[in-house]
């Protein structure tokens, strides 16, 4: 059981906390086939032979409290269309695929949440691996809503498969600061679970504030953007498979840099060019806040 306080209105919590993997999603599989594996922030937490059951701080069984807003805002909506897309592979189209994009999203975005207790880590701590997002940012997630500069894709493993993935340049996103109270520090989640066809359904979430990335793995066909540009039809069953080994090339696409970036009021980041580079570039400051002498051009 979690203890501790609400991660979204700070009350304290004395129930059982928030399933970030409801029932109705881990009975999808019977108990000796439940594998899936995931890494946070470039570091791999676990291969598991079975879903762990992870429990994060969240107040209230009731409709009207933190626990009851999650499951009528994203579970109610999604459990049909997860149900056709990894349950049985089918086409997911319109409305469900928003459902879907946005319940995964969502249920990633806690499930690295540095409060979350997994079970199948018997207690041991996640050694610091998390996406540590502030109370403000979480809340709006009571209404359905998810944070900005969020970003979702979906992919598809076969482990029997050759591995497909090319060379890619690791994206190294910075922390970022603006005097409006607007950036943070980037991280990244990779899941996945296995499907009944023997394969792997893979979703990649990146949190990269005040900074525009592009996956490397979309121009290929191997990496599929979910959330916040969702697309209209989605059939997992004809995407492009990637191999075994490619799960490791998307646990390093992203990393983080260990700078910060002071940026002007209204300013974003694109990138990288290149370099490596991202523009427009702000004040280069180091994490200990001490000026950077680099220059800009």
């Amino acid at each position: 059981m979690p203890k501790g306080p609400c991660v979204f209105c700070g009350a304290e919590v004395t129930g059982q906390g928030e399933h970030v993997w409801p029932s109705w999603f881990l009975k999808r599989w019977p108990n000796s086939d439940r594998f899936y594996r995931m890494v946070l922030n470039g570091l791999p937490l676990q291969e598991f032979d079975h879903i762990s059951r992870v429990m994060l701080p969240v107040c209230g069984d009731n409709r009207s409290d933190c626990n009851g807003k999650l499951n009528s805002a994203f579970e109610q909506a999604a459990k049909e269309p997860v149900r056709k897309a990894l349950d049985r592979f089918e086409v997911v189209e319109g409305p469900e695929v928003m459902a879907f994009a946005k319940w995964a999203a969502k249920s990633l975005l806690l499930h690295a949440h540095p409060s979350s207790t997994y079970s199948s880590l018997q207690g041991h701590a996640k050694r610091g691996q998390s996406l540590d997002l502030h109370r403000g940012a979480l809340t709006p997630l009571l209404n359905g809503a998810l944070p900005g500069d969020l970003t979702l894709w979906v992919g598809v493993l076969d482990r029997r498969a050759p591995n497909v993935a090319p060379p890619i340049q690791r994206v190294e996103l910075p922390i970022t600061f603006r005097s409006d109270g607007a950036g943070g520090s980037p991280g990244s989640a990779v899941v996945a679970f296995n499907v009944p066809n023997g394969k792997e359904v893979v979703f990649h979430l990146a949190f990269h504030p005040l900074v525009d990335v592009v996956h490397p793995l979309v121009a290929d066909g191997l990496m599929t953007e979910l959330w916040p540009r969702v697309p209209d039809r989605l059939e997992l069953s004809a995407h492009r498979v990637m191999g075994a080994r490619d799960f490791d090339v998307l646990g390093v696409v992203f990393g983080q840099e260990p700078t910060c970036m002071q940026l002007e009021d209204g300013e974003r980041l694109s990138g990288p060019d290149p370099m490596g580079n991202y523009l427009p570039m702000g004040n280069y400051v180091t994490a200990h806040g001490l000026a950077d002498p680099r220059l800009r051009e």
